[in-house]
């Protein structure tokens, strides 16, 4: 059997959700003069006030505008790099320039499946208020790391669509949930890479 490489599925969700919140700040920038200023007099505001109100509203917006365009480019970017490669021994995650092996013996292929976690809500990771890894996964950027599932297992995810999740346990006390563009093309080539059938005589 030949290497296969399966990509990370692209966070279209997490583009349209920046790309309404970028468009919010920008209304803002355009929209707030013409809030202020029409009513510069004695009875409703002072210009003095107008002004202030004026420039604090647009440092906010840059300030945020920056942090979500920042971020979400950093895990749009490190998302795209992210790929599943399956040989005859291993599935490799390979993910911002790290790669992380797991041998084929050690993955339940008989227990694996294409999932939606919108239709399992069992399978969705435990969110923590005080856990930035959890903001990331309500706002849908890329998602990686060690969480604990609403069924009480632990998971290993690269996720970037709830609604096309590979599940794949393992003997290693988790499971993982990863997001490749072909869910079930991945789940294939590992069936056919475990297959000794299809391992040449040595």
């Amino acid at each position: 059997m030949d290497t296969q490489l399966f990509r990370i599925q692209p966070p279209k969700q997490a583009m349209l959700r920046e790309a309404t919140i970028t468009s919010g700040i920008i209304a803002t920038f355009i929209g707030a003069p013409f809030f202020f200023f029409p009513y510069v007099d004695e009875d409703r505001i002072s210009f003095t006030a107008s002004i202030t109100s004026l420039v604090v509203i647009y440092i906010v917006a840059l300030i945020y505008l920056s942090l979500c365009v920042g971020r979400f480019t950093d895990y749009y970017t490190t998302g795209k790099k992210t790929i599943f490669e399956v040989d005859r021994k291993n599935l490799t995650i390979h993910q911002d320039g790290e790669s992380t092996p797991y041998r084929l013996r050690d993955l339940h292929i008989d227990q694996m499946r294409g999932i939606s976690l919108k239709k399992k809500p069992e399978y969705k990771p435990v969110l923590r208020s005080f856990d930035i890894r959890s903001w990331r996964i309500v706002a849908l950027f890329y998602n990686v790391g060690q969480f604990q599932l609403s069924n009480g297992d632990t998971a290993e995810i690269r996720l970037t669509d709830a609604r096309h999740v590979a599940h794949i346990p393992t003997k290693l006390e988790h499971v993982l949930l990863l997001s490749p563009t072909a869910p079930n093309g991945l789940l294939l080539a590992l069936i056919r890479a475990a297959d000794p059938a299809d391992k040449p005589e040595v």
